[in-house]
């Protein structure tokens, strides 16, 4: 399982599933196949990427190596 997979995973519970709105999309500049193409590790997260969404889940860019 990828880390950006991981990442989200953890922060699901009963209550809260992850379903992103397009200001999501938009806040972290990657189109929404994109994205869900890091999420099931289909392609490799380039250096902005990784940075637009560590910022957005305010973690450590390296979190998600």
């Amino acid at each position: 399982m990828g880390k950006l997979k991981e990442l989200i995973l953890s922060k699901e519970t009963d209550i809260f599933k992850f379903q992103p709105p397009k200001s999501f999309y938009e806040q972290i500049n990657i189109n929404k196949k994109r994205f869900w193409q890091l999420f099931r590790d289909e392609k490799s997260m380039t250096i902005d990427e990784l940075k637009s969404i560590a910022e957005y889940f305010k973690i450590n860019s390296s979190d998600l190596i």
